[in-house]
């Protein structure tokens, strides 16, 4: 793949740093207290209502803060996640952050072909273990 006015290099640092500020996220001492929260209710033995914002406008407030930056559309696609999540946080809703991203193995396409056969994950692990994200 050909990269654009960022390059390989620049995205993986974009990926980085907004990984960094999402692990800030999912290490906060509220995270286990919002854990505990949840397990009361679903025992149903709450202790305060919870709230759980399920859908707000990501998408315009992106466009307002210039859009995506990352180009390949595997790390287009983390760097998605990881500023919705960022933004997200700043809502105060009680959804949980977890400290690790999840990889679909194999999905269907628009066009009704699959993508993620014969490589699935791997080519995920492709673009970023094996170049240099893992130590993220």
């Amino acid at each position: 793949m050909e990269y654009g006015h960022l390059g390989m290099n620049n995205e993986i640092n974009i990926l980085r740093e907004l990984a960094k500020k999402y692990i800030e996220i999912t290490s906060l001492p509220i995270q286990n207290e919002r854990r505990m929260n949840w397990r009361r209710l679903n025992s149903l033995k709450p202790n305060k209502p919870l709230i759980l914002v399920r859908g707000y406008a990501f998408n315009e407030v992106l466009s307002l803060n210039g859009g995506l930056k990352c180009e390949d559309p595997v790390y287009r696609q983390c760097e998605e996640y990881f500023r919705d999540m960022i933004f997200r946080n700043k809502i105060g809703d009680d959804h949980i952050y977890e400290s690790y991203y999840m990889v679909t193995l194999v999905y269907l396409t628009p066009d009704d072909m699959y993508w993620g056969e014969g490589g699935g994950s791997y080519q995920v692990w492709e673009k970023t273990y094996k170049n240099g994200f893992s130590s993220v």
